[in-house]
């Protein structure tokens, strides 16, 4: 079956299920060794995190049922926006998913980078959209400190790590260092607030600020430490 077609089967199980695609950041792709990679990134955010676990299941069986028929084996990845109590920050709803999460979606679509020139491109995309995505205090310096992460990081690559996160995995190296923001004994209380406004736990130092960011923002209510770290990061 043609890519086009299949494409236009994968916009159209979602459609089924009553949920829309974003359509730059959902697509199909062949791997090498046949796999059909099918990234599915839904524009909706659901009203509790029941109801977006609900949807990205009900997605996810779908899709593999769907695409079975056009390959031997299919891997499929869904990505839904945080549940709209948790991170209610009109940024959510009107600029789209958050930083962490579509540079998630950028490793995912292309796993399989062996070409330095365009795993620099995917690597210098993500660092500039976490820190295009914010307003921090020090983007200038984290621009600055662009070039070396990205050596780095090829550094690591070319030392046999083929984990396909990677990138994302090195975003943390331009932020500032946890200790530098968040005092010793403010942390306990900062981490509750994250927790209970992520309703889980970060999995990465950007995670942790953009938590915070979004939530002081958007309103969520937080503790006045919070509030202050948020000020030490970003600009109001």
């Amino acid at each position: 079956m043609k890519k086009n077609n299949l494409t236009d089967r994968l916009f159209q199980t979602a459609a089924s299920l009553d949920l829309t695609l974003d359509s730059h950041l959902s697509c199909l792709q062949w791997m090498a060794d046949g796999t059909l990679s099918v990234i599915a990134t839904v524009n909706e955010f659901p009203k509790d995190a029941e109801a977006r676990s609900l949807a990205q299941s009900a997605l996810h069986i779908a899709l593999m049922e769907d695409f079975a028929v056009a390959a031997s084996k299919v891997d499929v990845a869904v990505f839904m926006p945080p549940a709209a109590v948790d991170l209610t920050h009109e940024y959510l709803c009107n600029k789209g998913i958050p930083a962490s999460q579509q540079i998630r979606v950028w490793c995912n679509a292309f796993p399989y980078l062996d070409d330095d020139a365009k795993f620099c491109q995917l690597l210098n995309a993500s660092y500039m959209c976490m820190i295009n995505s914010y307003p921090w205090k020090q983007a200038d310096l984290m621009r600055s400190c662009i070039p070396n992460a990205i050596q780095k990081t090829l550094a690591i690559a070319s030392n046999g790590n083929t984990d396909h996160m990677l990138p994302f995995q090195q975003m943390d190296s331009i932020l500032l260092l946890l200790g530098s923001v968040i005092l010793s004994n403010e942390l306990p209380i900062v981490s509750n607030d994250i927790v209970s406004a992520l309703r889980g736990v970060p999995n990465s130092l950007l995670e942790v600020y953009e938590v915070i960011y979004l939530s002081v923002s958007g309103n969520v209510p937080v503790t006045e430490t919070t509030k202050a770290v948020f000020h030490r990061l970003f600009w109001s």
